[in-house]
């Protein structure tokens, strides 16, 4: 995934609510609610995310809490900071990165 995709949200920017994302997107800013993303979404070193945040492909450089679910992979860079329940097919966690919460890596669904 590119990390030079149009931002969606700056980074001195805040949003509170609901976000769907139509094209492939990079989220820099602080966002509080949810993110619905039809596209890749890229979420920057600088970027605070508190929120449910879906989509098919996800790349983590900052900070998450809530839940993440991609439908494709999920790739945790090692600036990350992520407390929240992930459900992937495909998990990469770059050595440093931190990931608390309950992970579920699986192309089946649990019960």
């Amino acid at each position: 995934m590119d990390p030079q995709l149009p931002s969606a949200l700056a980074a001195d920017a805040k949003f509170t609510g609901c976000v769907h994302i139509i094209a492939p997107a990079r989220v820099d800013g602080c966002i509080e609610g949810e993110i619905s993303a039809v596209g890749a979404l890229w979420i920057g070193p600088t970027a605070v995310i508190r929120a449910r945040v879906s989509a098919p492909e996800i790349v983590v450089e900052g900070t998450l809490e809530g839940e993440l679910h991609a439908t494709g992979r999920i790739d945790v860079h090692s600036t990350a900071r992520i407390v929240a329940n992930v459900t992937t097919p495909s998990l990469n966690v770059e050595e440093g990165a931190i990931l608390q919460g309950r992970c579920v890596a699986s192309r089946q669904e649990l019960d």
